[in-house]
């Protein structure tokens, strides 16, 4: 629930491998496939995954539904373009259409949700900096955003325009570390305080 806040420490000699449920293969590469931080992710998308599906007309094919979604999210973007550098956006879009490339769209996953993606740009703009962090799309259209630096990881999913659920992974004394949690954007970097979030986010070097 928007407005809660929660944080965890997660036992990582317990991971077990498994299959990764991320769009993206850039991200891919970045996001832990670890058996617990797929279900902190998919767990919490299949509990607030309750859409209306009561349709009017025709169903829309898949092509028309990721071409929505994709034209939705770039229209908004033109609306606050004076805030955005061009060359973050033109890296926001070139992830967007990979992301939303019907050729390698597979099952009935989600197309990108727009308060999803809102709640990414402003995130984008409130920390500053020269942030470049790779994109992934879950099964149920919520985007997730992933910083890597020196093997300390941040996944950050946005499940709206202001909730987010986070992961952080690194290692301490040799041994990985993992914790997470619930908070707003506007609360995230107090809760990754203790992790020297500036590291993923540049902040100071924009």
């Amino acid at each position: 629930m928007i407005g809660t806040e929660s944080t965890f420490v997660i036992d990582s000699d317990r991971r077990k491998p498994s299959s990764a449920l991320l769009r993206g293969s850039s991200a891919l590469d970045l996001v832990d496939t670890a058996s617990t931080q797929s279900r902190f992710f998919s767990n919490r998308a299949t509990e607030q995954a309750g859409i209306a599906s009561a349709a009017v007309g025709p169903k829309k094919t898949l092509e028309e539904r990721l071409f929505d979604a994709l034209a939705e999210a770039k229209v908004w973007t033109s609306r606050v373009a004076m805030h955005l550098d061009r060359t973050s956006r033109n890296r926001y879009f070139t992830q967007l259409d990979r992301l939303h490339d019907a050729d390698e769209w597979f099952g009935d996953d989600t197309p990108l949700r727009l308060g999803s993606y809102k709640g990414f740009i402003r995130f984008m703009l409130m920390i500053g900096g020269c942030s470049r962090p790779s994109m992934a799309l879950s099964p149920s259209g919520y985007l997730l955003a992933v910083w890597e630096v020196d093997g300390a990881r941040l996944s950050v999913e946005f499940r709206d325009e202001t909730e987010v659920m986070w992961m952080m992974s690194h290692v301490v004394n040799g041994k990985p570390e993992r914790t997470g949690g619930t908070t707003v954007s506007e609360r995230l970097l107090l809760n990754l305080r203790p992790y020297a979030p500036e590291k993923w986010f540049n902040i100071g070097n924009g």
